[in-house]
Order: C-alpha cells, then sequence, then structure tokens
C-alpha cells in the first residue's frame, strides 16, 4: 500500500526510502510471527475460550506492545541528531 501511493504520487525511489519500506515489511512479519506464537502458547498452555477467542486476545497484545514501539526507536535516534549537532 505504501508502495503504490509512492509510485502514484510519481516520486523517485531513494535508498532511504527503501530503507523505511524494509523497516515497514520487517516490523510487519514480526508481529505476525509473534500473534501466531502467543497463539501456540495459548493452546499449548490450554487456555479455555474459543479460537477465535485466542486470536482477539494474542492481537490485542501485541498491538500494545506495538503502541510504544515509536517511543523507544525514536529516543535513540533524537539522541543521536541532537548530540551530533551539539
Amino acid at each position: 500500500m505504501t508502495m503504490g501511493w509512492f509510485f502514484l504520487t510519481g516520486r523517485e525511489m531513494s535508498a532511504p526510502m527503501v530503507a523505511a519500506i524494509l523497516t515497514i515489511i520487517g516490523f510487519s512479519i514480526n508481529d505476525t510471527v509473534v500473534i501466531f506464537d502467543r497463539i501456540r502458547e495459548d493452546l499449548k498452555l490450554g487456555v479455555r475460550g474459543s479460537f477465535r477467542e485466542l486470536m482477539n486476545h494474542a492481537i490485542n497484545q501485541v498491538l500494545s506492545a506495538r503502541s510504544s514501539r515509536p517511543a523507544r526507536f525514536s529516543s535513540p535516534l533524537s539522541r543521536s541528531i541532537f548530540s551530533a549537532v551539539a
């Protein structure tokens, strides 16, 4: 979806843009693996509920952990930028 929007606007593909798209793909794959791993663990532990409820619980756990991700990644980045300027 990101690449489609990018090409429809007629922009050139640069190295930072490739890095950004690969980062988005990597985070998406990681989240998918984590969701399936949590479902597998819950099934192994015998957590009660339907499979749909287990899936919903695993997705909610990953999304809540994902909401703190921008702060964790932007903090070191901003520190390195501002320390280089000073």
